[in-house]
């Protein structure tokens, strides 16, 4: 009966050894998790603010394309205009 109740205890002991390392592993996760995590949140947070200078970059050229699309319509129109000048002297 001793010798059954020895392997018992010395079964139980080594279950409670096998918890207490399942338990270390489980914290190593949970902080290799954690640390996951953390740094993920500061990429996406590095990705927003990326994407936001870039929305505001797109909307500063859009707003520029237009009086730059002017200007060069009105180029055109005085290129076109100086050689009529230029044939309307001539032929005089």
């Amino acid at each position: 009966m001793e010798a059954i109740l020895k392997q018992i205890l010395e079964k139980l002991n080594s279950m409670d050894e096998d918890i207490k390392e399942l338990k270390n592993t489980q914290k190593k996760v949970a902080d290799g998790q954690e640390a996951l995590t953390a740094g993920m949140n500061k990429q996406f947070e590095e990705i927003k603010n990326d994407l936001r200078i870039l929305k505001e970059q797109t909307v500063r050229a859009s707003e520029l394309q237009s009086p730059v699309t002017d200007v060069q319509k009105q180029v055109d129109d005085l290129a076109t205009d100086v050689k009529l000048i230029k044939r309307a002297i001539t032929n005089q």
